[in-house]
Parts: C-alpha cells; structure tokens; sequence
C-alpha cells in the first residue's frame, strides 16, 4: 500500500469528490483540445485560400468562401454577401440588393 492510498483510506468523500473532479476536468480538456484542432482546420483552409476575411461585426471576423458574390450596404457600405437578410453593422435590410431568383436559390 503507497502512501497517498494509506492517507486517503480514512476519507473516502475526499476521494469521490476527488474523482468527480478529475473527471470534470478531464471532460474540459477534451472540449478544449476539440476547440484547437477545429480553429487549426479553420486556420489552414484560411492559410491556403479557401476563406477570406470579408469584415468583421464588432470583434468578431467574417470568413467567406473565396470568391463569394458580394455587395455594399446602401446604409453605411459595410461589404455584404448574398443570404444575408441584414447588414451585420448597421442592422439596414439589405434583402432587396439581391435579385429575387438569386435569393431564393437553387431549384
């Protein structure tokens, strides 16, 4: 028997807390190595050309596909896509920019 066994037998609410601790923990990072591996991905599609940077909405960067149809918002022209209903920065609709085939899609 090690020692930390010998100190904790004598406590065994010490040692579940303990446990429920760890796995908390353990659950965390993993969510958080999840996390890296995913903004890793997103970085290099961005790296290789696959997105660009379009704006950003306050802190938040907005990535579009390369070569996404874009156009100004009337209200304060701010860079907009196509299915956007609002303009990100302003609030303006800006539905009418688009014509009403290219807004409803394929099919």
């Amino acid at each position: 028997m090690d020692a930390v066994s010998f100190f904790l037998q004598g406590f065994p609410e010490l040692l579940s807390s303990l446990g429920i601790v760890m796995l908390i923990s353990s659950a965390i990072a993993f969510f958080l190595v999840l996390v890296m591996i995913y903004y890793a991905r997103f970085v290099k599609k961005v790296m290789f050309g696959r997105y660009e940077l379009l704006n950003s909405t306050g802190p938040t960067p907005v990535f579009v596909l390369k070569g996404t149809p874009r156009a100004r918002c009337p209200g304060c022209g701010t860079l907009v896509i196509r299915g956007w209903r609002y303009c990100p920065s302003c609030g303006r609709e800006i539905g009418s920019l688009w014509p009403r085939k290219a807004r409803e899609g394929p099919g």
